[in-house]
């Protein structure tokens, strides 16, 4: 049976539930992204789907290539962003019956489990939230570039998303910021973006001023 939402369960409700364990990243066509707060592997995520399903066979046949389609793209994107040996993946949810995949990044330099099975929760490492701002900003920012879409329609998706309200805010520079940093020294409005981000960052506020400095040069881009 599919539903929408279960009120009981983390993935569909969000909130508290899943702030207990991790933090959303983004949205994807078919599934929701999170940053696992335990870091003992660098990188590690959960791509939950949209639906409340249990497993695999519940789902329709589109939905769940949608679903696969998202799953390969957050490990494109990890390999990308930490560039690990290997992505290890587990879809388990004994008691949690809410289809998702732990993707697992796992370096052959590891203090542990290179070689083995990952451990569903070590409850070793955790970050600061300066850290855990960074990750899911450079997470993020590869999910949206792809490899499908390419800077330019990447940069469409974030004016979108900039102009419902009309303002940058503190999520959308750090995204913003990982996302152009690498095209900064072939392109003078980019690199000039690149600038108010970095300050944005350095203080943690963007004024109004800043804001308006970024839409500008983003219209200057698609002008």
């Amino acid at each position: 049976m599919m539903i929408d939402k279960d009120p009981n369960c983390a993935y569909c409700m969000e909130g508290d539930l899943v702030a207990k364990f991790g933090i959303k990243i983004r949205e994807l066509a078919a599934s929701k992204v999170y940053l696992f707060k335990e870091q003992s592997h660098l990188g590690r995520v959960i791509v939950a789907s949209k639906f409340h399903v249990s497993e695999m066979v519940n789902l329709k046949p589109a939905q769940r290539r949608a679903f696969m389609d998202d799953v390969a793209a957050v490990a494109e994107a990890l390999h990308r962003v930490f560039k690990p040996a290997k992505v290890n993946y587990g879809a388990y949810g004994d008691t949690g019956c809410h289809l998702h995949f732990h993707l697992v990044p796992k370096y052959r330099d590891d203090e542990f489990e290179w070689g083995g099975t990952f451990a569903m929760n070590p409850d070793r490492k955790y970050l600061t939230d300066a850290e855990y701002d960074e990750l899911v900003a450079k997470i993020s920012a590869a999910l949206l570039i792809g490899n499908g879409d390419g800077l330019f329609e990447a940069l469409q998706k974030l004016r979108s998303e900039i102009a419902d309200d009309g303002r940058v805010d503190y999520n959308e520079s750090s995204v913003l910021l990982e996302a152009l940093k690498p095209f900064a020294a072939d392109d003078q409005y980019i690199a000039k973006i690149v600038n108010e981000l970095v300050k944005i960052r350095e203080d943690g506020v963007v004024s109004p001023e800043e804001s308006a400095t970024i839409i500008a040069l983003f219209d200057h881009i698609f002008a």
